[in-house]
């Protein structure tokens, strides 16, 4: 009984050929199901700025930490009632002190987009 099907070495020209066209092909990113945004700061420049947030919260200045929040968060939240929620957390935790440092290299991510 003689088989029907092509040796195998009739094959790989076709296999190569498949291969090599689907690594060629457009390589775009899966979409996404909302738009994601990353930071556009650099990294370095966003350790200095998470710095610079953890020493006015040390010092209780709220204004100052309220200045660096992305608009968007301050049109959703006074400044009175964010410094009232850092200073009511404050109380409600018994904070005394507030201290840290920023360690390790930084590594953009991306968040999902808020609904």
């Amino acid at each position: 009984m003689r088989s029907t099907r092509a040796p195998l070495g009739a094959l790989a020209p076709a296999v190569i050929l498949a291969a090599t066209l689907a690594a060629c092909g457009p390589q775009a990113p899966e979409p996404t199901p909302q738009p994601t945004t990353f930071p556009a700061a650099a990294p370095a420049v966003t350790v200095a700025m998470a710095e610079s947030y953890l020493r006015a919260w040390s010092a209780s200045d709220y204004a100052a930490m309220y200045a660096m929040l992305d608009p968007d968060v301050q049109a959703r939240y006074s400044f009175e009632r964010f410094a009232a929620l850092h200073a009511d957390l404050a109380q409600m935790a018994v904070v005394g002190s507030v201290a840290g440092e920023t360690t390790g290299d930084p590594v953009r991510v991306g968040l999902p987009a808020e609904p």
